[in-house]
């Protein structure tokens, strides 16, 4: 396991209507600052990533569909470093993955379409693209492994 990844399974209740359930509390979830939430929707076969930053926590699920998600470790002082994993996020498994800062993350969308939810927490200002790290998904350094040879990209994940 990728030294400070974390996977959280939410409990749910579920009735004739539907279900419910929570997707963060400030009881099981590690106190951090968090600032911001983003959504991410795309298409079957797309991959979005490998993103990061050396300040940001990112708590990633699956709101709508389906992807699988690549956390790799970028720390170079990390017992883990250059180590990644692969996990299957859904809205029907409600599975999240914590992923510590200097872990970049890519998702691939198995379903027609899917989206992508993810919590930050940060200090001071956000770090945006010009100030995020970019592993490549092909880079054979990491010998990632993925669903689909032959993904949709776009800009700087090419």
């Amino acid at each position: 396991m990728i030294d400070g990844l974390k996977i959280y399974q939410p409990d749910r209740w579920e009735d004739f209507r539907g279900d419910i359930y929570t997707t963060w509390d400030t009881e099981n979830y590690p106190n951090l600052n968090w600032r911001l939430d983003k959504f991410s929707h795309s298409r079957k076969n797309t991959l979005r990533g490998l993103h990061g930053d050396f300040e940001t926590w990112k708590l990633i699920n699956c709101v709508y569909g389906k992807f699988y998600l690549v956390v790799a470790d970028n720390r170079k002082d990390s017992p883990t470093y250059k180590e990644w994993q692969w996990f299957v996020l859904s809205a029907e498994n409600r599975k999240q993955v914590l992923v510590p800062p200097g872990c970049g993350n890519a998702h691939f969308v198995l379903s027609d379409d899917c989206t992508f939810h993810y919590k930050l927490a940060f200090d001071g200002e956000y770090n945006d693209i010009e100030n995020q790290f970019v592993i490549k998904w092909d880079d054979s350094d990491w010998n990632f492994e993925w669903p689909h040879s032959n993904p949709i990209l776009f800009g700087r994940d090419k």
